[in-house]
């Protein structure tokens, strides 16, 4: 039970953030709330204690993107392909949608199937283009020409002579 003190504490610091009416306040709590539901599921989704930092970027989804469980939940599934699932990457995949407008998970569903369509599409365009988009040495020009390619004894010989020829221009025969 709070003692008088505790209660005029507390009052006095929801009047200092806005909570001033009985709508704000429920909205206040709704959204603690909200915060305490994704943090067990984020703890439970990562099988680890989250740090601080952690709680911060979880509060930040639920008061910046109003995010749902079910949203943070289809967050972590979507980057199941990854070897480690960090909540910087959920936030990103988070915002993504929340920029595009997809506020509940029918519309992040349906986000993420038209994004797999157009990567599709992009990937078989590259495909289609008829020629890798690698070539080989000779076909970028940079083969070697057949007078390059010489047996070992022919360039012993080249190097025998060069060397003789180097030391009449340098008077020694």
């Amino acid at each position: 039970q709070l003692s008088f003190y505790e209660m005029e504490k507390l009052a006095s610091d929801w009047y200092n953030r806005g909570y001033v009416t009985i709508d704000k306040l429920d909205e206040f709590i709704g959204m603690n709330e909200q915060i305490e539901k994704i943090t067990k599921l984020v703890g439970r989704l990562t099988r680890r204690r989250l740090t601080g930092m952690d709680l911060e970027r979880i509060e930040k989804w639920v008061r910046d993107y109003r995010v749902s469980e079910d949203i943070v939940n289809y967050a972590f599934r979507v980057n199941e392909y990854r070897d480690k699932i960090t909540l910087k990457v959920v936030e990103d995949t988070i915002r993504k949608w929340f920029d595009a407008g997809a506020f509940t998970l029918e519309k992040a569903e349906k986000f993420e199937e038209e994004e797999h369509k157009e990567n599709s599409r992009n990937s078989s365009r590259r495909k289609s283009r008829g020629k890798a988009s690698w070539k080989t040495g000779g076909e970028a020009g940079i083969g070697l020409q057949s007078e390059d390619v010489k047996a070992p004894e022919d360039k012993k010989e080249e190097q025998s002579e060069a060397s003789k020829e180097g030391a009449v221009l340098m008077g020694y025969f």
